[in-house]
């Protein structure tokens, strides 16, 4: 073989492998990747340093040398928990290698609270730019900056358990211009309460704040903007951490910031079931009653559930989703089996989530029922 056609046959095999990866034959898919970050907040450095793990999905490599943009899901772990515990009961990881998404998980410093937990209840944390929610979100921005090639911030999403998923709430009404759309996951809503004491008696009863008045709080948190927040909501009624009257002052909050944020004006945008509007609860507020109810039965190793849905004033887009596990603890939903805070027989919350999150885009705002 001569000299020039030895150079151009070895040039065909150095190009082959992108050809194949741009062509969408790459062969077996590498396994995910881990990647460790760390970001600091400020001064003092040892309190303020907040350090982060990137879940890079496999077919990460073929996206990027075919161009293709991934979705990003920021997930918050809950008490007691860390990014590898949060991966591995909701198997979210695993699920992001075959849909394609890059997660982003944040971990919580002891130095900030013992326990691990998102100091939702603090005042400083229920702002934008400032506390742990500007931190978090310096984190997601660094991670997409970091993989800017691939990381699509047309679809990025949020969703978190327990105290994460009350910082979940606060992410999501604080910063309407990033996510797509949000699941909380037996949490609370945000500013359920503003200081240590409100925060246990909130935990263990339900917020006293009105939720109706804390979306008008959410809706200018984001700076009064005129973009819906779809939002998923998770919680057992048999929850003995985080009472379940949270997950419905959750749906509640939301359904009022999506009412005010489509116009402006708290008018009943959202469509109810009954002429009455809405009911009360056990806490004394009032609640919009969802558009449309689905009850899905129980088996042996099944726990029954109910599914609520609120609707756009067309009818046509979800804006909440409520899901409600009968019998189910303070667990994550459908999560691995054998773990602390998870429960194998609740509908599983990870392929919901993600299910409802590729639904929805920022640019398109919400997608179609």
């Amino acid at each position: 073989m001569s000299s020039n056609r030895t150079r151009q046959f070895i040039r065909l095999l150095l190009a082959l492998p992108l050809l194949i990866a741009s062509l969408g034959f790459a062969g077996p898919a590498a396994a995910g990747q881990w990647k460790d970050g760390l970001y600091i907040a400020g001064w003092p450095f040892l309190l303020n340093t907040y350090a982060y793990k990137v879940w890079l999905p496999s077919g990460y490599d073929a996206s990027l040398l075919a161009g293709r943009k991934l979705p990003v899901m920021l997930l918050l772990h809950g008490c007691t928990s860390d990014p590898e515990n949060m991966a591995e009961v909701s198997r979210m990881n695993e699920l992001a290698d075959r849909e394609g998404f890059i997660v982003v998980y944040p971990r919580q410093s002891i130095l900030r609270n013992p326990m691990r937990c998102w100091n939702f209840y603090q005042p400083e944390n229920q702002a934008r730019d400032s506390g742990e929610p500007g931190a978090i979100q310096a984190i997601l921005q660094e991670a997409m900056n970091t993989y800017s090639r691939v990381a699509d911030r047309n679809r990025v999403y949020v969703a978190g358990i327990s105290a994460g998923g009350a910082m979940t709430a606060t992410m999501a009404a604080c910063y309407p211009e990033v996510f797509a759309a949000a699941a909380v996951h037996s949490g609370g809503m945000y500013k359920a309460a503003t200081d240590p004491l409100h925060g246990l008696e909130t935990l263990l009863t339900g917020s006293s704040a009105d939720p109706d008045v804390r979306g008008q709080d959410a809706w200018e948190c984001g700076g009064r903007q005129a973009r819906l927040m779809p939002l998923l909501v998770f919680h057992g009624t048999a929850d003995a951490v985080v009472n379940p009257k949270n997950g419905k002052q959750v749906a509640q909050q939301f359904v009022q910031l999506d009412d005010i944020a489509d116009d402006a004006r708290d008018n009943d945008s959202v469509p109810f079931q009954s002429p009455a509007g809405q009911v009360s609860y056990d806490d004394g507020f009032k609640r919009n009653l969802p558009s449309s109810t689905e009850s899905i039965a129980g088996t042996a190793d099944k726990h029954a559930y109910r599914k609520e849905n609120y609707l756009s004033a067309d009818k046509t887009k979800i804006l909440v989703q409520m899901y409600t596990i009968d019998g189910m603890n303070h667990a994550w939903s459908g999560g691995k089996p054998g773990m602390l805070f998870s429960d194998p027989q609740g509908p599983d919350a990870s392929r919901i989530t993600w299910d409802f999150f590729k639904a929805y885009t920022l640019d398109g705002n919400v997608a179609p029922r």
